[in-house]
């Protein structure tokens, strides 16, 4: 979550940051205020922001409360944050022709949180 809105601070900076920027190859000031950056105009790191915070709720009321049901709820979205993750990473790559190493590193998380659901998914139909 944290690095989500370190992404939508950086969003919103009318200044250039200097942290990520490596090059015309990685940079994360062409990335996160293109034209891609925003989806029916909300940040796209507010919206990663927002999952990961729901992910958190999600994981803390599972402390408390037996929260089978709702995982392959919760694994239908993550699988859609996946595909957009994706997409995402395509327009890096594709279009921009240029990478975020914060965005990189949003990706690489999404993908392990995925893991971690499948594994959830899982347990939870064998029980």
């Amino acid at each position: 979550m944290g690095i989500a809105l370190h992404l939508l601070h950086l969003h919103f900076r009318p200044e250039l940051g200097d942290v990520c920027n490596l090059g015309e190859r990685w940079n994360c000031d062409i990335v996160n205020k293109s034209i891609y950056s925003t989806l029916f105009g909300l940040p796209v790191a507010g919206l990663g922001a927002a999952t990961y915070f729901f992910l958190v709720l999600f994981s803390l009321r599972g402390l408390y409360v037996d929260q089978k049901k709702a995982v392959p709820w919760v694994f239908a979205g993550l699988t859609g944050a996946l595909a957009f993750s994706l997409y995402l990473t395509a327009v890096e790559a594709f279009v921009l022709q240029t990478f975020c190493i914060f965005c990189m590193s949003q990706q690489v998380l999404i993908l392990l949180e995925y893991g971690v659901f499948i594994s959830l998914l899982n347990s939870s139909k064998s029980q």
